[in-house]
């Protein structure tokens, strides 16, 4: 059963528990039926005495069972409170655990990590790791530098590069298409996943996200979760971008969590906090790169144009009346 085939709270509770006990079988291990958390238990404590090491956890998509979900508001607060449970039962094991590494693409369902194992450390916005989620420019030239004079040839004979450019040529129009990802590091990084598939065609293209793959923010504004009408301004505070209100944020957070945006700049802001003046972390935003501007045109904001075409023409036929914005 995929995510996005969850109907109830218990889908998600019977999912967790197969994934769990999958994992036992795997490695030799008998454990008794129970909650997440007590199948959770047996796996770790079985597993650390089997090894004599503490367990590694890995968690991808760790926000899934939310956002698929996020059009169905209940059922979302609900697998996030399931989450929270199980996260909980992460921190009452740690002395079968060595490690544990969480991601996912938004913030959504970080209060069921932060409240249900709060010894969890937040490195989304740690320049200490900013470059660990892609290429920096250094790996990127060491790495495939076996393939710039080869794909070279190959995007002037496609006419993706005029006859004269060079390697450095090349890489300029790489950096343009795939660099310009920063989270608060001195350097930009690449996104790897679009890179190398860009070696693999030789093609300058939009490889991220998956083709057909059911954008996110499409999704939030076309259930009207957010809305791009609302009153907006370009910088925006740390305790902003940070929260975790699934239906109380503003677009601009959710397309910086969601890989469309990316910080541009860090400024300090003057606030008062107890009627004293302090100076409080902001930031402002860009689009990153060529590929995230194409797919955010035509993924998002299309399906956005598209739909309020659809509202308009609905309208239009029910009513002789000109149509007015209270009304859309």
């Amino acid at each position: 059963m995929a995510f996005d085939e969850i109907s109830t709270p218990d889908d998600l509770i019977g999912m967790i528990k197969r994934k769990l006990t999958e994992m036992a079988v795997d490695n030799d291990l008998s454990i008794t039926n129970g909650s997440c958390g007590e199948i959770l238990r047996q796996l770790l404590k079985g597993l650390s005495k089997k090894h004599g090491v503490g367990a590694v956890i890995l968690v991808d998509e760790y926000d899934a069972p939310v956002t698929d979900h996020i059009s169905d508001r209940n059922l979302a607060l609900a697998c996030r409170n399931v989450l929270h449970d199980f996260y909980r039962s992460i921190k009452t094991n740690l002395i079968f655990i060595r490690f544990t590494f969480v991601t996912g693409i938004t913030r959504f369902a970080m209060t069921a990590v932060d409240s249900g194992a709060n010894n969890f450390i937040d490195i989304s916005l740690d320049e200490k790791f900013a470059g660990i989620c892609g290429f920096t420019l250094h790996e990127f030239n060491v790495l495939f530098e076996d393939r710039f004079e080869a794909t070279l040839t190959k995007l002037k004979a496609n006419g993706q590069l005029p006859p004269g450019a060079d390697v450095g040529d090349l890489k300029d129009k790489i950096l343009e298409w795939y660099d310009g990802y920063n989270w608060l590091g001195k350097e930009n990084v690449l996104n790897p996943y679009s890179i190398i598939r860009f070696f693999y065609k030789n093609q300058l293209g939009s490889y991220w996200p998956l083709p057909g793959k059911p954008s996110l923010l499409s999704s939030l504004f076309r259930d009207k979760i957010l809305d791009f009408r609302e009153p907006g301004f370009s910088v925006y505070p740390e305790k902003q971008i940070t929260q975790t209100d699934i239906y109380g944020i503003g677009p601009v957070p959710v397309l910086f969590h969601s890989g469309y945006l990316t910080i541009d700049k860090v400024i300090d802001i003057p606030v008062l906090v107890n009627n004293i003046s302090a100076l409080e972390r902001a930031y402002t935003f860009t689009i990153p790169n060529t590929e995230v501007g194409i797919d955010l045109k035509s993924v998002i904001f299309n399906d956005i144009f598209k739909l309020e075409q659809k509202i308009c023409k609905r309208f239009i036929g029910q009513s002789s009346e000109r149509p007015v914005a209270k009304e859309l």
